[in-house]
């Protein structure tokens, strides 16, 4: 519970210097999940199986929380704190006295920018499912049948999630450039993409 406590009382989402949470990190506001957890595993004589299962729910959790990041991420910047998606855009955070608000509307346009040009999107979400996949391998290992099958449908409902809003502002992007180039071959699809990713020595 103190991790929980702990978790909630904090009023920002600090950044690592590398831009990475650690599992650990990301699902500290699920702790209370974990005393409901241990309680059965009491109750089913496995106690020895909680610190699998726990590093288990880490896993799990991590990835329900950068989810909740890829989704919340203008309310999360809006409030002052720079989530993993925002900072997989590599937007950059201003401190300057007085200027709160035009940094936070700054902060937006360039990690709107970033959404529809590069691949913070499809990156988060390789990262969610990395996490789901540590999860369900560690809960097959422990034998939690029907953990392990929530797991497997909740990776593939976020993998379409992430399909779909790749997708949306894929879009945006490229109305932006047809509205801004006309038929500049900039404004075809693909290419705001691809010359994003020149842009920034990217090779991929």
């Amino acid at each position: 519970m103190g991790e929980w406590k702990a978790a909630t009382e904090e009023t920002e989402q600090p950044q690592p210097a590398d831009g990475a949470w650690s599992p650990r990190q990301l699902s500290r506001r699920g702790a209370p999940l974990k005393i409901s957890a241990y309680a059965v595993c009491l109750l089913t004589r496995r106690s020895a199986a909680f610190a699998n299962l726990e590093w288990c729910l880490d896993h799990a959790l991590a990835a329900m929380v950068l989810y909740d990041h890829a989704c919340d991420w203008q309310d999360d910047l809006a409030s002052g704190r720079w989530n993993a998606l925002v900072a997989a855009t590599g937007t950059s955070q201003r401190a300057d006295a007085g200027e709160g608000r035009r940094n936070m509307e700054r902060a937006r346009a360039e990690t709107l920018a970033a959404l529809m040009t590069g691949d913070a999107i499809e990156r988060l979400f390789r990262a969610i499912r990395t996490e789901l996949d540590e999860a369900l391998a560690m809960s097959d290992r422990v034998g939690v049948p029907g953990l392990s099958a929530h797991l497997r449908v909740l990776a593939t409902q976020l993998d379409a999630d992430g399909g779909v809003m790749r997708a949306r502002y894929g879009e945006l992007g490229e109305r932006a450039a047809a509205a801004l180039f006309g038929d500049h071959p900039l404004a075809k699809r693909g290419m705001l993409r691809t010359t994003a990713r020149c842009g920034r020595g990217d090779s991929r």
